[in-house]
C-alpha cells in the first residue's frame, strides 16, 4: 500500500500491525511530519526566501502536498531542501 502523503491511508497502514518495528517508526515519523503545520517545517531564515508564501504557512504538510499551485510547489521545495539550504547558509 502506497500512502502518497495521505494521513488516513498511513494511519490504516500503521494500524495493521504488518510493519516491522523500524518500518512502523518511519511511518509514525512520516505521519507526524504530514500533520505538522508548514511554518514549523521551514527554518526561520528560510522564511525570508522569495519561495516562502506566508498565506500557506498554517496549512499542514499533507494539505500542502494536495495543492497544485506554483506557491505550493515552492513551499514544498523549501521544506524538502531545508537541511541543505541551512547548511549552505552557515
Amino acid at each position: 500500500m502506497h500512502t502518497n502523503g495521505d494521513v488516513a491511508a498511513l494511519e490504516i497502514l500503521l494500524g495493521t500491525g504488518e510493519l516491522s518495528g523500524a518500518q512502523a517508526a518511519l511511518g509514525r515519523a512520516a505521519l507526524q511530519r504530514l500533520k505538522t503545520p508548514v511554518c514549523n517545517l521551514i527554518r526561520g531564515s528560510l522564511k525570508r526566501s522569495k519561495s516562502y508564501h506566508s498565506e500557506l504557512e498554517n496549512m499542514t504538510y499533507e494539505q500542502l502536498l494536495k495543492l497544485n499551485t506554483k506557491a505550493a510547489r515552492q513551499m514544498r521545495k523549501l521544506i524538502e531542501e531545508t537541511k541543505r539550504l541551512m547548511e549552505k547558509n552557515k
